[in-house]
């Protein structure tokens, strides 16, 4: 009996090994251990812990963000995070982006040196594809003169920035909310830009970017300095007290409509 059962087994191996070989590699069966996963961040969370639900966050961004496949998403619980965002060469596909989430009121505000850069910033999302990062606040908080931004956004692209908050808490401003500098196909749409001299500062060409849905609060709106090709600029509030549009650029096939000014448009 016993002979006969170990012969069932053997035989059923071995057709399991032989009908494996003709299984795509795309296969649904294949992609069982690449299904997207869900994590979590907390503030009071723990890096030993999975990440896997709320009651097993983890507790650092770093940890967090290590663990990110395309498709994955991050659901940053609510809280105030003493830690600096960052985000460095995270890539999701066009089919399976990553999002990145705050659910709740979500505050990073430590702010560091970005050597990197040689500034002062209290966020950085550099090198990234097909990411999305919604509703966090992010705050620039430091007393050092050195020139800062809050958040550095490089060579991002297919990237998006929606419905997040840039503001400072510190005696000093920064120079700009967001410095943007290469990549392409970026949307920036849905956020609130709270002081600082400037909201967007782009130092380098700005392609192929959409910024929509967005307020602005600062001293300039848009401090541009280099060329802008095939971006679109609409439906943006500029409550600036300076110029909405600034710096040197030369605009060239852009749509620039539907905003609302309530001061200077360019300077």
């Amino acid at each position: 009996m016993k002979q006969s059962a170990r012969k069932v087994i053997a035989h059923f191996l071995i057709a399991f090994l032989v009908i494996s070989l003709f299984i795509p590699s795309n296969s649904v069966f294949s992609q069982i251990d690449q299904m997207p996963s869900t994590y979590y961040l907390s503030a009071d969370g723990n890096d030993a812990d999975d990440g896997l639900s709320k009651e097993s966050a983890f507790g650092s961004l770093k940890m967090a963000v290590s663990k990110l496949s395309a498709g994955d998403m991050l659901i940053i619980l609510e809280g105030n995070y003493e830690q600096f965002f960052e985000l460095n060469g995270i890539k999701g596909t066009e089919d399976s982006p990553i999002t990145v989430l705050a659910e709740g009121e979500v505050i990073f505000g430590k702010t560091s040196y970005y050597a990197a850069e040689d500034k002062m910033a209290s966020a950085a999302i550099t090198g990234c594809e097909y990411i999305t990062v919604s509703g966090i606040h992010f705050q620039y908080q430091t007393d050092d003169s050195r020139e800062g931004q809050t958040m550095m956004f490089l060579n991002n692209s297919h990237c998006r920035l929606t419905n997040c908050t840039f503001s400072y808490a510190g005696s000093l401003p920064p120079y700009s909310q967001i410095r943007i500098s290469g990549g392409t196909e970026k949307i920036i749409d849905g956020n609130y830009f709270i002081n600082g001299d400037s909201a967007l500062y782009v130092w380098g060409p700005l392609e192929d970017t959409k910024i929509i849905n967005n307020v602005f609060s600062t001293y300039w709106g848009l401090n541009f300095q280099t060329s802008v090709k095939n971006c679109e600029i609409i439906n943006n509030v500029f409550a600036t007290s300076g110029p909405a549009f600034y710096g040197s650029a030369v605009y060239s096939n852009d749509i620039i409509v539907n905003n609302i000014f309530g001061g200077a448009v360019s300077g």
